[in-house]
This record gives C-alpha cells, sequence and structure tokens, in this order.
C-alpha cells in the first residue's frame, strides 16, 4: 500500500472519482488492496472482485499467524474484533464477506450488503460539473431558452433536497436559504442555534467557476466555520448556481471562458455590499466583524472587494488569479488568452485590483495558494502581495503571504489533464490557515 501524507491523503482514484467523493456513485471501495505472499498467492498478477475493508488486516494477519485475537489486555476487556480474514482470498477461495458494510467520506454515505447499494451522497453532482468545466476548459455552452428553464427547475429541487440532508445531519444548526435583495441573489445562511443577545462574527463565502453555493460545503467550510461560532453566508454568484434563470445570466453560459469568468467576478464584487448589508443587518451577527473568503473564482471575487469595500473586516482570497491581462496570456490550460476580446480587456482593467493597490492598502488580507496549482498559478498573486507589501509598512501584520506545497508529485513537471483538478484543490492546511486568519481579526478582536 501506498504511504500518503496528511495533504495527499485522498489522493487514490481522486480525478477520476470525482475528488475522491463520486466514487461513491457505484457504492464499490475505491481504493486497490495489492498483496504479495508468493508462498500462497498462486495467481500473481491477478485481480479479485471480492469485497474487503480496512478493518478485515487485524484478521487477516492473526489468521496467518495461526493465532487467536485476545479478550483481555492488563486486566481489560478488548472490544471484539470486526474484520474478517481475507486469508481465503489470498489461497484463491471466497472469503466469509461482511454481511453489512457501511463507510462515509465528508458526509457522503453508503450501505452495501452485496445484493443491495444505498447512496447517499452529499455533494456530487457539484463536483461533477466542477471537474467538466475545469478540465475540459468550457468555451460555450449554449442552450436553448427552454432547456435553461428545465435547469433551473432541477437547480430548484436540487437545492432543497441539499437542505433536507444537511438539516438531516445537522440537527443543531440552522439552515435557511435566503434571496438578497434587491438582485435577488440566492444564499444559504448557515449558523449554530444563539442565545438572544449572542453576536456572532459573519463570514460571506463566495465558490469558483462552474460551480455554486453547495460546492463549498464538499469543502466544509460553511459547516465548520458555523460549528466555530460564525454565522455564515454562502451565496451563488453572479451566472452560477440558482441564477441563470436571471435572462442576463443566461447570456454567460454563451461566451467565452474569458468573457464569462470576468464578468462573473465584475457583477459579484459588484454586488457585494448589497451582501454585506444583508449579513451585517441579521439580529445576531456583529457588523463590525465580517470577513469575506472565497475560493478560486471566488478568491478573485474577494480580494476585488477589497478595493470598494471598506466594512469587511478579514479578508482571505483562496486559489485567487491576479493580473488576468498576463495570467490570461501566459495560460496553458487556457487557450487564446493572448487574444482577448477589447471587451474582456476594457472589463479587466476596471476590476483588476493590481490597478488599486492604494485602495486595499491597511485592510487585513491573507493570500493562500497551492505551490503547483497549473490552473491559477501562484505567481501572479504572489507579485501582486509583494506590491502591496510597502504599503502595509505600518501595520504588516494586516498583510500575510501563504503558500502550501499539497501536491508536491506536481513539482517540476506539466500536470496530467487528470491532475489539474486536484492541484488545484483545497489542502488541509490552506484551510486551516483560512480559518485561523478570520480567527484573528474577527474573533479576537470582538473580544
Amino acid at each position: 500500500m501506498a504511504r500518503y501524507t496528511m495533504d495527499r491523503c485522498e489522493m487514490p482514484r481522486t480525478v477520476a472519482a470525482g475528488l475522491g467523493m463520486a466514487a461513491l456513485d457505484g457504492g464499490e471501495i475505491s481504493t486497490p488492496f495489492i498483496a504479495k505472499w508468493p508462498a500462497i498467492i498462486k495467481d500473481g498478477g491477478g485481480i479479485t472482485r471480492q469485497m474487503g475493508h480496512f478493518v478485515d488486516l487485524m484478521a487477516t494477519l492473526l489468521d496467518s499467524a495461526g493465532t487467536e485475537h485476545p479478550t483481555t489486555y492488563e486486566g481489560g476487556d478488548i472490544l471484539p474484533m470486526e474484520g474478517k480474514s481475507l486469508l481465503p482470498v489470498f489461497e484463491g477461495r471466497t472469503h466469509r464477506r461482511h454481511d453489512v458494510l457501511c463507510w462515509e467520506h465528508e458526509g457522503n454515505r453508503i450501505k452495501n450488503n452485496g445484493n443491495e447499494r444505498r447512496i447517499c451522497s452529499m455533494h456530487r453532482y457539484v463536483l461533477a460539473a466542477f471537474i467538466s468545466l475545469s478540465l475540459l476548459i468550457m468555451t460555450a455552452c449554449a442552450q436553448p431558452v427552454d432547456q435553461n428553464d428545465a435547469d433551473a427547475r432541477k437547480a430548484a429541487q436540487d437545492t432543497r433536497n441539499f437542505m433536507e440532508y444537511f438539516k438531516a445531519m445537522n440537527p443543531d444548526m440552522v439552515m435557511e436559504r435566503v434571496v438578497i435583495p434587491p438582485n435577488g441573489i440566492p444564499a444559504f445562511y448557515i449558523y449554530m442555534k444563539a442565545k438572544e443577545n449572542d453576536l456572532k462574527p459573519g463570514v460571506i463565502m463566495v465558490h469558483g467557476h462552474g460551480a455554486d453555493k453547495r460546492y463549498l460545503f464538499s469543502l466544509n467550510w460553511p459547516r465548520d466555520l458555523a460549528y466555530m461560532g460564525y454565522a455564515v453566508l454562502a451565496i451563488d454568484a453572479w451566472g452560477h448556481g440558482e441564477r441563470p434563470s436571471v435572462p442576463e445570466c443566461l447570456e454567460l453560459q454563451k461566451a467565452s471562458w474569458f468573457d464569462s469568468t470576468t464578468k462573473a467576478i465584475q457583477k459579484t464584487i459588484q454586488e457585494m455590499p448589497t451582501v454585506y448589508d444583508y449579513l451585517a443587518a441579521q439580529p445576531h451577527v456583529d457588523p463590525k466583524h465580517i470577513g469575506l473568503m472565497g475560493v478560486s473564482m471566488g478568491g478573485c471575487i474577494t480580494i476585488g472587494t477589497a478595493v470598494i469595500e471598506d466594512r469587511i473586516a478579514a479578508y482571505v482570497p483562496v486559489s485567487a488569479g491576479l493580473d488576468y491581462i498576463n495570467w490570461f496570456a501566459d495560460s496553458k490550460i487556457f487557450p487564446g488568452g493572448d487574444q482577448l476580446p477589447d471587451t474582456v480587456n476594457a472589463r479587466i482593467h476596471e476590476f483588476d485590483p493590481i490597478y488599486f493597490p492604494e485602495k486595499i492598502a491597511g485592510k487585513p488580507v491573507r493570500f493562500i495558494h497551492g505551490l503547483n496549482d497549473p490552473i491559477v498559478p501562484a505567481e501572479y498573486a504572489k507579485r501582486f502581495y509583494e506590491t502591496l507589501r510597502p504599503l502595509y509598512e505600518k501595520c504588516p501584520e494586516r498583510l500575510d503571504w501563504r503558500v502550501h506545497n499539497a501536491f508536491p508529485f506536481l513539482q517540476g513537471r506539466e500536470p496530467q489533464p487528470r491532475e489539474l483538478v486536484v492541484a488545484h484543490f483545497t489542502s488541509q492546511g490552506m484551510t486551516q490557515d483560512a480559518f485561523d486568519w478570520l480567527d484573528t481579526f474577527l474573533k479576537k478582536q470582538q473580544e
């Protein structure tokens, strides 16, 4: 069995299986088990479809050693073994399999009794969309209006199903679907049930391109922050999620990747003051301690909002692109970036923070990035961070840069297509850095 570090512990079959979650679609265990024992295993190089589980390893070792599992240790009872020996499989026979196997991964659950598979997947449809758009590098996805209407109805039903699941799994948490006026921005509002006079710090959260507000739950960000005492507002960016039913958003689906991404970033940045107003007006939210964080396109929106919004107390752009004209022109992932239409060039000059560093100066910003990210390379955000540093001379603790070598297997080589989304994914260390920054400027200053 391969040895994985914490940041790579979800790597087996990750992309092909949908970032480790869509492997649940078939109800199978997705990690291969390789055994070599020439004295016993006669079918060298063979493959068996018999199912085993991690708990079977102890039973297999004891069976191979010809000994029994102890029942006591130092005067205390030991729990009985749950595993079944795989030795018969090694010997070419059929082993006595489990009557029922159950497992869970990041909210996805399966019950498998051999004849029937019961699957409850929290967000595989969100990740499937994210992977498809990212790996295929969407250039156009024009659809007739009647199909978009059907998609809007399906999105609404998916949202209801998602909420039912989340509430069932987190009964001590409040989750509401809200619509933020005047533009009708769909959002999930999540928080722990609070005492009457308990003011919580708030966090606005934005997803990446091609995903929607549900994708953030695949990272466990909204739930974890709510358990940490935050009130979380996860929105659908312009042209995403439940919003394509808006006529103007339908045009986004017909645009090039460069046009659609920059338009979604710009439009959502323009909406962020309204989003802040909504969260700040909630009765149990402290309006002076509201942060903003986002990943990928959401990270672009986060740092872009810092140009126009002075009331947000902490910014955490994760895997954010900056210096769009050079990023697009240099990109080997998105072809055609060196020939942007004039409308896209003009739009970028209106919102790209590299043209407005003085408007960000002094605001608490922590940039977080993956070192080997091929989709949104770290170098562009790092250059902007270096541009900002002189403007924070009197308050250096309010500006920070964190880079994580989350996927060292990509170091020094071009990623394979199946590795692109993985290398753009967010590691545990990146998440912890994001939460620490929010705690520093929202919770500690609140105290």
